[in-house]
């Protein structure tokens, strides 16, 4: 389960933003087909998808 103490403490070394399901399916579009299929995999279960410095994270 996804806490938010855990984005806090990414938050303190790096650049971390927590995408609504609308936003991380407009930026699944963009990624490469095999990073498409794992993104939405992980939106099909609820899990968050993070934005850390550009690069997209489950």
């Amino acid at each position: 389960m996804f806490c938010a103490e855990a984005l806090n403490g990414i938050n303190e070394k790096y650049e971390a933003i927590l995408l609504s399901k609308e936003e991380a399916k407009r930026r699944i579009k963009d990624a490469h087909k095999y990073d498409q299929e794992r993104f939405q995999d992980a939106l099909d279960r609820d899990e968050p998808i993070l934005e850390v410095d550009g690069e997209l994270l489950t």
